[in-house]
């Protein structure tokens, strides 16, 4: 067994499930096997018993029959389905129910289990929809850590594009222009931030320089001619004395523009340095370590291995200082580093909370001086800011690949991820297919209904995308209305067989509030020496064949025997006949 299939089983451990058969033989059988695999197990004797038992339990995944009294399984997964579209539902059959598997297919079932019942083959589809849940359970945690992350940052962060419209901010920033008296939602999400400039400098007075000065530098990283811009501002008043940093550092999505802006608060740091204006050996120490936290090409592990090496030569007896940084659970050390009595230790804290402290200590009994403690105080201030530094860079990045209106991918990241995958699937000779997909007359779609029901409508194919793909394969947004799915170690056959599923329950989507609207799709495997152009030319030639033909269909690359076969009925034809009519 592989780790990661222990890891699934424990989960499976973790989950509820719901399982429905009104025949007291299997349903006994099952019940006795499946209270050894999962964590709570609820049995109904029918589609009415289970549908209840749904609505009072709400369990992760749903095992059901499909021939029972009262209310067949069907029935009762179409109730389901009205109101949760991503829970799980494994359907049991027999060979005599064709013509309710298609109709669980259009319900969107997770994984068939033939009756009698084989426990291999049912423990392996339980296993399969415990890997979705968790990598579903994974995402939505990763998504709300990343926000997390980006709002727990105290400098005060703000993402602008090229025309200076603000696009994003963190908590920090919402919290300090409310507490500045900024005009209500002047520094918000959707307002223009060199307007803002603008109307401060009509009010300012003693600190129009600084403001001028600030909207030079973003102006000039705006329009291209200056990579970066840092500057350090008072903003002091006759009772509180307030330092901060400006950064403006500029990024690019999908060919479009941002800016990303943060004022920290530098006011213990400045306190700090006028404190050791006289001690060269502390001021130096501190400065360079304030160095690693802006020096791009370090990874955080190297940054924090230079910077606790900077620490002994400031104390007043650098040949018996040692210190230690832990951050995260990982200790860097100076290299005869023990805890002695004679320590220091500060907290390392991160807006308000602590990641991790720095520990000096003598290897012989010393007494260490208050301007000591000062300097470390300001040191652990100084981590701190590096730590912040390291999430929002993380943040960032993430932002980077993600298509901001659908939550897929986004071109960026298939055009990285193609080639790996490419390669990858050379070397371990694996299969490789691609899914173009374009939504069909979409134009229509916005000019009738408007943008916002536009909008809806990708949301809506997006969600349905993320449901059909496992963890493994890659689904983005490629531009507009155009979708490109990317499957590792996947046959041509299986990815038309996707392909067409994905065109049917988009057709078939019940929908409240959005029109109905197809799809067009074209599909290519890799062949050998082909390299990734060739392989992009021809998916779009197919998907260009299936628009030509009428819409609404899959169009397969014609590179294998049922070449030039552009109807899925065909297609599926041509493939019984290849596997013996099966």
């Amino acid at each position: 067994m592989t780790t990661e299939t222990a890891e699934v089983q424990s989960y499976l451990k973790s989950l509820t499930v719901l399982f429905v058969e009104d025949e007291r033989v299997t349903r006994d059988l099952c019940s006795e096997f499946l209270s050894r695999l999962v964590g709570v197990l609820i049995t109904a004797r029918n589609g009415a018993e289970g549908l209840d038992a749904w609505r009072q339990h709400k369990p992760d995944i749903v095992i059901t029959d499909i021939q029972m009294t009262v209310m067949d399984g069907l029935a009762m997964l179409q109730e389901i389905r009205s109101v949760d579209r991503a829970v799980p539902v494994i359907i049991l059959s027999a060979f005599e129910e064709p013509e309710y598997l298609k109709r669980s297919i259009d319900l969107g079932v997770s994984g068939y289990v033939v009756k009698p019942v084989n426990v291999s083959r049912f423990t392996e589809v339980l296993l399969k929809c415990a890997r979705v849940l968790r990598a579903g359970a994974a995402l939505r945690f990763q998504e709300l850590f990343s926000r997390s992350m980006f709002d727990c940052l105290c400098a005060h962060i703000c993402v602008i594009n090229a025309t200076g419209v603000i696009v994003s901010t963190n908590s920090a920033w919402d919290t300090f222009a409310a507490e500045n008296n900024a005009a209500a939602g002047a520094c918000c999400v959707g307002r223009n931030y060199l307007a803002v400039l603008d109307v401060s400098l009509v009010t300012a007075v003693e600190d129009r320089a600084d403001i001028e000065a600030f909207q030079a530098g973003l102006t000039a990283v705006l329009s291209g001619t200056q990579p970066n811009f840092v500057m350090e501002y008072n903003c002091s008043s006759p009772d509180d004395v307030c330092w901060f940093i400006v950064r403006v550092n500029p990024f690019v999505v999908d060919d479009k523009s941002y800016a990303v802006i943060s004022h920290t608060n530098i006011t213990t740091r400045r306190q700090a340095e006028t404190a050791l204006k006289e001690r060269n050996k502390e001021l130096g120490c501190l400065y360079s370590i304030i160095s690693l936290s802006n020096a791009p090409d370090l990874t955080f592990d190297e940054l924090l291995k230079r910077a606790v090496m900077r620490i002994p030569p400031a104390w007043q007896f650098p040949d018996i200082t040692e210190a230690c940084i832990e951050i995260g659970g990982r200790s860097f050390q100076t290299a005869h580093f023990r805890e002695t009595p004679w320590l220091l230790v500060n907290d390392i804290i991160a807006q308000d909370n602590k990641v991790g402290k720095v520990t000096v200590c003598y290897r012989e009994e010393r007494t260490f001086l208050m301007a000591e403690l000062v300097l470390l105080c300001a040191i652990a201030e100084n981590l701190g800011l590096i730590v912040m530094r390291e999430l929002a860079r993380e943040t960032i990045s993430r932002l980077a690949v993600t298509d901001e209106l659908t939550g897929l991918n986004n071109r960026r990241f298939f055009n990285e991820s193609l080639p790996r995958a490419i390669s990858a699937a050379r070397r371990h000779r694996q299969s490789l297919s691609l899914i173009s997909i374009d939504i069909d007359h979409f134009k229509k779609v916005n000019d009738t209904f408007g943008h916002a029901m536009g909008d809806l409508v990708l949301k809506e194919f997006s969600q349905l995308l993320k449901m059909m793909v496992r963890i493994e394969d890659i689904a983005c947004r490629w531009g507009g209305e155009e979708f490109i799915v990317l499957l590792p170690n996947t046959t041509f056959e299986a990815a038309v067989i996707l392909a067409d599923r994905m065109r049917s329950s988009l057709e078939q989507y019940p929908r409240t509030t959005t029109p109905v609207v197809t799809a067009s799709f074209g599909v290519a495997r890799l062949l050998e020496e082909e390299d990734e152009d060739a392989l992009m030319r021809r998916v779009d030639d197919a998907l260009y064949q299936a628009k030509h033909e009428g819409r609404n269909r899959v169009v397969a690359a014609s590179d294998l025997p049922f070449a030039g076969i552009a109807d899925f009925g065909q297609l599926q034809d041509v493939l019984k006949g290849i596997m013996g009519g099966a």
